[in-house]
């Protein structure tokens, strides 16, 4: 099978980002100026990214594009039923990158693709306590969009309000530790 030119350069520019991304990570550029004035504030300051989740239409053909490219093997195929996904994910350097696959024409991850096209679909911040972080939001008037529910590994997700973001899919993760618990959604 031939991996679509578009796949490839999709996923070196994935690669690229994520370099970018622990680079500053790893150099604490993150904390400069202004957002070093909102971690001094405890508000809405978020530490570093948990995951980043990419909508594709061929989840194994995806998986096997970015392995060759991140040099990493993805973990086992995995399901949310409660989101109507398959998915797969790399760890690179503290950070997921989860290719995500609806497995239905009516998921939110099915519209996403069909309006956008394969790509970024959400990023996610680690939350520390997720409570108080959704807190200190509400006080700076960003919302949570729905419930918050629970993810893979028994994360605790809470997407926010698209609109504070300039229609980004953000949302906010609190780890437990607690690998492959209880129902996933």
């Amino acid at each position: 099978m031939t991996i679509p030119r578009n796949y490839i350069i999709f996923a070196a520019n994935v690669r690229r980002c994520a370099k970018q991304v622990a680079a500053d990570h790893r150099s604490h550029a993150y904390t400069d100026g202004h957002v070093r004035g909102l971690a001094q504030q405890h508000r809405t300051y978020m530490p570093a990214i948990h995951h980043l989740n990419f909508v594709v239409p061929d989840l194994d053909a995806a998986a096997r594009q970015f392995e060759l490219v991140l040099g990493v093997a993805p973990g086992p195929v995995e399901y949310l039923s409660g989101r109507q996904v398959s998915l797969r994910r790399f760890e690179l350097d503290g950070t997921w990158l989860v290719l995500v696959c609806p497995t239905t024409d009516d998921s939110p991850a099915a519209e996403w693709l069909q309006a956008h096209g394969p790509g970024l679909f959400l990023v996610s911040f680690e939350a520390g306590s997720l409570r108080d972080r959704l807190a200190a939001l509400a006080e700076d008037g960003i919302a949570q969009h729905g419930p918050t529910r629970r993810g893979l590994d028994d994360w605790q997700v809470a997407d926010l309000d698209p609109a504070a973001f300039f229609g980004i899919p953000v949302q906010l993760t609190q780890t437990t530790g607690n690998k492959n618990a209880g129902d996933k959604t």
